[in-house]
């Protein structure tokens, strides 16, 4: 899933779609703000998506001689640690301090939830095959048009965001079944 896309999708929506594919394509400064605007938004629904909805799982493989792990050397940025192993696959007992993670010394198997980096506007979105298009262009709209304040407008765009990413968890109603009756 492009981030050019998306944020197309969201200015063909706003009825700015060619400023904002000149300024990214060629540079015209007619629609800059509002371009770069709508790329902000999309890292935001990205990052919010990630925090909030469908977490992000990675791992990653890191050496340490001391037992100390700084974060920033993580691929990502975490925001949870799920699980920490040794070369062996043994579980590892750790402590997590604000900036870095504190396990025995080696080679270490680090698995956690992070939030995306923020992207430009001609990468991938890390939720390539979670979610569809439509959501983050919903989302990316709602995002653009509170910082525009166009609160009505916001509103219901957020709503179509928001049952886009039910549909997500939920695809199906549960149905109940009628309770036993013995006789």
């Amino acid at each position: 899933m492009n981030v050019k896309d998306i944020v197309l999708a969201a200015a063909q929506s706003l009825g700015i779609k060619t400023g904002v594919s000149a300024y990214f394509d060629s540079g015209d400064t007619a629609c800059e703000r509002e371009a770069e605007l709508l790329l902000s938004c999309f890292n935001l629904v990205e990052s919010g998506l990630a925090l909030d909805y469908l977490p992000l799982y990675a791992e990653d493989t890191l050496r340490s001689a001391n037992g100390k792990v700084e974060f920033s050397s993580f691929a990502y940025s975490p925001v949870r640690i799920l699980d920490v192993t040794d070369s062996k696959g043994n579980a590892v007992a750790y402590t997590l301090y604000a900036k870095y993670l504190k396990a025995q010394s080696g080679t270490l198997k680090i698995t956690y939830t992070y939030t995306p980096n923020k992207k430009g506007i001609d990468e991938e979105s890390d939720f390539d095959l979670l979610t569809g298009d439509h959501v983050f262009v919903y989302g990316v709209l709602a995002e653009y048009c509170l910082a525009e304040n166009m609160f009505e407008e916001a509103a219901a765009w957020d709503k179509k965001f928001k049952d886009s990413i039910e549909v997500i968890f939920h695809t199906r109603k549960c149905q109940r079944l009628s309770s036993r009756r013995w006789v």
